[in-house]
């Protein structure tokens, strides 16, 4: 049983990765609100208590990717990214695609999305087979959404760290530093952690503009052959 357990790039990128930062926030805000007495250390993990560290990663991993559904959902990303879509794709390419989807499915061409769009296209040329591109897109963006949540997370973390530094309700002078200079980390941090997650979020939005993109590519491809055989046959496109 355990044998038939398949891990893809997808549970590594879109779940470890992500799953192992959100649990380094979790673990931070935990200790500067439970545990502000407490000594920070790196302790001695065992083998067993880093296939549990894994596996709680791999759970935090899909809750941020669930927060990330929900906020999509709340948030539409789609229509923030038409610039960045239309940069890649040119106006001729995109009329055709909605044509090409009216003539498919007969919904008018003011009800047809981005998002409507892409998920047409991606569904016509998964169901040919052309999946080899699609699912470097599926990774790619996965990770980037999910380690940009987890990153947001850990800089929430830190900024109640560095409040807690301020109101003089922690203190790190048990190390051997003055708590000035902690803060200064923690500023630091901080800082890095926000610039890491609005960075990511960036490439999120890229590649999803990127993806929606190569899928009206190949959907026209696929069309244009289509046609291409469909007249060598002497037969006539549906």
């Amino acid at each position: 049983m355990v044998r038939d357990i398949e891990v893809t790039l997808y549970d590594v990128f879109g779940y470890l990765y992500p799953g192992a930062v959100l649990l380094v926030a979790i673990a931070v805000a935990a200790w500067a609100v439970f545990f502000p007495a407490v000594e920070p250390a790196v302790p001695s993990v065992s083998f067993q208590g880093w296939i549990l560290i894994v596996f709680v990663s791999y759970l935090l991993g899909h809750i941020t990717q669930a927060i990330g559904n929900l906020l999509t959902a709340v948030y539409p990303t789609v229509q923030d990214l038409d610039a960045d879509q239309k940069r890649y794709t040119p106006d001729a390419l995109v009329e055709a695609a909605y044509d090409r989807a009216y003539s498919m499915t007969g919904v008018p061409r003011e009800q047809f999305t981005w998002e409507a769009l892409g998920r047409l296209c991606d569904t016509t040329i998964t169901q040919c087979g052309l999946v080899a591109d699609r699912d470097v897109y599926v990774y790619r963006q996965g990770f980037y959404r999910g380690i940009s949540i987890s990153f947001f997370a850990l800089a929430l973390a830190l900024l109640l760290v560095g409040i807690k530094l301020c109101l003089g309700m922690l203190s790190l002078r048990a190390v051997g530093f003055p708590s000035c200079s902690w803060l200064a980390v923690v500023g630091t941090a901080l800082v890095l952690s926000v610039g890491a997650g609005l960075l990511f979020r960036a490439r999120f939005k890229h590649f999803v503009a990127v993806r929606t993109t190569a899928q009206i590519h190949a959907f026209l491809v696929l069309h244009g052959k289509r046609l291409l055989e469909a007249q060598e046959g002497g037969g006539t496109d549906a």
